[in-house]
């Protein structure tokens, strides 16, 4: 039941409007863009695109190939999520297939709802920005952000591998110290979401900090910024699973992530 309050109230209610055409120009008012962006930090990243981190563990893992479907990403009404109390709270969870897609192409999800699942190619790891999005004015509290798996919708999609149903790809080397590289490749359906209070810059967090935005008087921007220095954290390729693997990968995707407003 929690899973499922969760993710009625990351799409609200109202009408779908269309993304605007602005040939490079600034968005509008009444207007919702969501950048995605990647903190490299601890991350090394070769001429190629290939790159790599030291996880928690000593363990190097390097990255050749990898994908990651951005599911979904919309702000929330503040109407939807008032009874709850305090603005700043955070909510994450790890779902399953058939909860993370509750709302995919709902008439009713809210007109702030970026609804087209998109392939993030991640060698090398490069920012991708979607919108404008036209909005009524509406007061809105916070922001959702959801990767899942593919569907026949999926924009981006690459040849190389089959993605179908499948949320990300991650494929390359995991050594040791002193050790050999040894070939892995991280598959999985399962889905991972996030409702966040809406933070300006250097403040995520802070529920002092935590901010009302009114779209209409001017446009919004909203970032997403995963950490992928720390992705595969608590990760031992030595023991467990894809699975295993790929819950705690997910895990940390969301909760290392920072959510900016501007």
């Amino acid at each position: 039941m929690a899973l499922a309050l969760a993710a009625s109230l990351a799409w609200g209610c109202g009408a779908e409007a269309d993304p605007l055409d602005l040939d490079g120009g600034a968005p509008p008012p009444s207007t919702v863009t969501f950048h995605l962006a990647w903190d490299l930090t601890g991350v090394t990243v070769e001429e190629d695109g290939a790159w790599s981190v030291v996880t928690d563990r000593d363990l190097t893992v390097r990255i050749e190939r990898a994908w990651l479907v951005f599911y979904q990403a919309s702000l929330v009404p503040c109407a939807s999520v008032e009874p709850q109390g305090r603005l700043g709270d955070d909510l994450l969870w790890l779902l399953g297939v058939g909860v993370a897609h509750a709302g995919h192409d709902d008439p009713g999800m809210d007109p702030s709802t970026w609804p087209t699942p998109t392939v993030e190619w991640l060698v090398p790891p490069a920012p991708r920005t979607f919108g404008p999005r036209a909005v009524p004015d509406q007061t809105y509290c916070r922001a959702h952000y959801l990767v899942g798996r593919s569907d026949e919708g999926t924009a981006d999609l690459p040849d190389a591998v089959d993605l179908d149903r499948l949320t990300l790809w991650f494929e390359g080397t995991w050594q040791a110290p002193g050790g050999a590289p040894t070939p892995f490749v991280l598959r999985t359906a399962l889905a991972n979401g996030r409702l966040s209070g809406l933070y300006p810059p250097g403040a995520f967090g802070d529920a002092d900090a935590a901010r009302r935005v009114e779209v209409g008087p001017a446009a919004v921007e909203i970032t997403f910024r995963r950490a992928l220095g720390t992705v595969f954290d608590g990760v031992d390729f030595a023991v467990g699973d894809e699975d295993a693997w790929a819950r705690v990968v997910l895990t940390n995707l969301v909760d290392d992530l920072v959510v900016e407003l501007r």
